[in-house]
């Protein structure tokens, strides 16, 4: 079976009271696809600072026994032995045109390992992104913030100015992908009788805090499941709208609320999924990856 190299940027904050649950769920779908092989995952700031970051991800990993190796950034206060920069830089030289970057954070680690090789993303196969918004995003008359673009505006932009071929997964689209309270009762059923209980419940534990916050901030019978639409698409895009569209040259915009400025015609056309399109197919195969991730021991 063929496989896809796949590193996550990412900004897992699992763990953390008031803090989304999304970027570790979406490396639990990644270890759980058959058709992908995550190479490393790499930690920016955004939901929480770098060391909230790295705390959270340890944890997770060791909690869960997750099998995936994490690269981080001085920012977080520790000195790593691989800068999760030089470590997207090298493995992108080891096997150019052949990884996938999934980016659900603040996008700093793609910005920096621009300065060490200017021809970083020359090499890299695609840009899976999930962030950014055209309009106000509203929830039930809640706006919502964006976290992911505008937390380094900089990075976003280079992203977006460069000539890899780039998909962005926008906040419209991924708050379809609501990871629902009965979902969540499906799931957690078939884990209790699965997963040894210190590992049920610190997966539990999260998943029900971050779910009863969203209940009661935006009203909503669940959560939205953002960051893991980057992942699906990997898998099935055939899963989801596949709207192409023009990004402007200026993109001053996302500094501001994480707004992505488009125009009727430009030289740089990007992937911009409007929809999901199967939900029912996206919401079984998040069950199945899901359980196939947590499960790996």
């Amino acid at each position: 079976m063929m496989t896809e190299k796949v590193i996550l940027d990412c900004d897992c904050s699992f763990d953390i009271p008031g803090c989304d649950v999304d970027d570790g769920l979406t490396i639990m779908y990644l270890l759980g696809a058959p058709t992908i092989d995550l190479v490393g995952v790499t930690l920016s700031q955004g939901n929480s600072d770098w060391a909230g970051v790295l705390g959270a991800t340890r944890r997770l990993k060791d909690r869960l026994h997750l099998p995936f190796n994490y690269y981080f950034a001085p920012d977080t206060g520790e000195q790593p032995q691989l800068a999760a920069s030089d470590f997207l830089v090298q493995t992108v030289n080891a096997h150019p045109h052949e990884i996938t970057l999934l980016g659900t954070g603040g996008l700093t680690n793609i910005k920096r390992a621009l300065v060490i090789d200017p021809l970083f993303l020359n090499k890299v196969k695609r840009v899976v992104l999930m962030g950014g918004n055209c309009f106000p995003l509203v929830i039930n008359g809640h706006q919502v913030g964006e976290l992911n673009f505008k937390i380094d505006p900089a990075a976003a932009q280079l992203i977006f100015a460069s000539g890899v071929p780039l998909i962005i997964m926008n906040g419209h689209m991924t708050m379809e992908a609501l990871f629902s309270r009965d979902f969540s009762q499906r799931l957690a059923a078939k884990l209790q009788a699965t997963l040894p209980a210190d590992r049920y419940q610190y997966f539990a534990t999260a998943i029900n805090d971050w779910m009863k916050l969203q209940e009661h901030d935006l009203d909503l019978p669940g959560f939205c499941n953002w960051d893991i639409t980057t992942a699906v698409y990997l898998e099935h895009p055939e899963y989801f709208t596949s709207e192409q569209v023009y990004l402007a040259s200026d993109q001053s915009a996302i500094a501001e609320a994480g707004r992505i400025t488009l125009v009727d015609h430009s030289s740089r056309m990007i992937t911009m999924p409007a929809h999901i399109k199967d939900f029912a197919a996206f919401n079984d195969l998040v069950y199945r990856r899901l359980l196939a991730g947590l499960q790996q021991d």
